[in-house]
């Protein structure tokens, strides 16, 4: 990107223009994130390589509702017939969009926010982390009927909770919801537990289980597409149907009672974590645009 300093200023680092910088500029990629910003780049003047990285796609169709409405959820499904070159994120889109020759882009999680400060054989083995979030597919309702399930079965179970969900007098009282937490303390909250829950059904990859797992917890998640990419069924954690309490309960009292399970999945969580770090994703990403690149030779 090339121009001359004119309505910019910097955030963290990162360039903002102004609108009115735009049309002095000339781009040499230009690339959405999202599917809003993809308009911008499909219909902005440029000659230039244009991308569109999907991280919500058509294989989250089924979940949309929740977040967008009527006119959104159309204009986002509009997107996919853009002519832009499509980077995916899962494996499942890479079929999907398979008529565009996609290139995929492998997801990761920063490791220098989100590593052991306390090791997990030094942990008690009976706190049990559960996000809740608001989102309908996010799986809050389920998570909370299994804490119901676990509580009435085993009353030496430590359930901690924290995220957005804002039914907050559905959360049982014993159980120690924190709610809404900054990087700092979501890091503590990892390193004090020794399982982590994620409910969700919906995910276009689940950054939030590799956060758990390179923090030293065993994770137990219930099935979805993102959770594909990296988790081996009882060999870097557990696969739970979605949307099943008692089998997302039964699972947690299940490795609550077998360290040595449980410590296995730990051990393999943490290896994977390592692959799916974000410098592993930045050279992904590299790669991703140098194959279209050398494509267009």
């Amino acid at each position: 990107m090339r121009g001359d300093r004119i309505n910019e200023r910097t955030l963290e680092g990162i360039l903002i223009l102004s609108p009115n910088s735009l049309s002095k500029l000339t781009f040499k990629r230009l690339i959405a994130s999202t599917w809003e910003t993809t308009f911008f780049v499909n219909y902005y003047k440029a000659d230039c390589a244009k991308y569109n990285i999907i991280q919500y796609g058509l294989c989250e169709a089924a979940y949309a509702g929740d977040y967008l409405q009527g006119m959104d959820f159309k204009l986002m499904l509009h997107t996919f017939s853009f002519p832009l070159k499509k980077i995916v994120i899962n494996d499942v889109h890479l079929r999907k969009f398979s008529v565009d020759k996609p290139q995929k882009l492998q997801l990761g999680i920063d490791t220098s926010k989100y590593y052991q400060t306390k090791y997990f054989s030094e942990r008690d083995g009976k706190t049990v982390l559960f996000p809740l979030r608001t989102h309908l597919e996010k799986g809050a309702s389920v998570a909370i009927d299994a804490i119901k399930y676990i509580h009435a079965q085993r009353k030496d179970i430590k359930i901690v909770t924290f995220g957005n969900y804002n039914q907050i007098a559905l959360i049982p009282k014993y159980a120690d919801h924190r709610g809404f937490v900054d990087d700092k303390e979501l890091l503590n909250l990892y390193n004090e537990a020794s399982i982590c829950v994620i409910p969700s059904s919906g995910e276009g990859f689940c950054l939030p289980a590799l956060e758990a797992m390179a923090c030293g917890c065993a994770v137990i998640t219930a099935d979805n597409f993102g959770i594909r990419e990296y988790m081996k069924p009882n060999s870097n954690g557990v696969i739970i149907p979605p949307n099943d309490s008692k089998a997302m309960a039964d699972a947690v009292i299940s490795l609550i009672d077998d360290a040595h399970q449980r410590n296995y999945l730990i051990l393999n969580g943490l290896e994977t974590a390592k692959i799916f770090s974000e410098e592993n994703m930045i050279r992904s990403f590299l790669t991703a645009i140098k194959n279209f690149e050398q494509a267009r030779l």
